[in-house]
């Protein structure tokens, strides 16, 4: 584990901070998506939006379904999915 500290931020509270490394990472999140399942991500979403947007044609359900596919697609370039990372899923490559 790491070293915890009690510091104050720049609301001057108090917050505990970890360190746990002598080097300073910066990280937004960790991929928790294997390459097949992006790739398929990205193609299933941009179906959706097509679908959406073709077949359903300008209604609620066609906007609804375009926008669940962009999320879908964006999940698929990012790597992450929340949902996924909420229940603990982790790449076999990372601990």
């Amino acid at each position: 584990m790491g070293e915890k500290s009690l510091i104050r931020n720049q609301f001057d509270e108090a917050v505990f901070h970890t360190k746990y490394s002598e080097k300073e990472e910066s990280m937004f999140y960790l991929k928790n998506l294997p390459a097949w399942e992006r790739a398929a991500r990205v193609i299933v979403g941009l179906g959706m939006v097509a679908g959406g947007l073709s077949v359903l044609g300008a209604t609620i359900g066609g906007y609804v379904l375009a926008g669940m596919g962009v999320m879908t697609a964006l999940s698929g370039f990012a790597g992450f999915c929340p949902m996924c990372a909420m229940v603990g899923r982790k790449l076999k490559t990372q601990s």
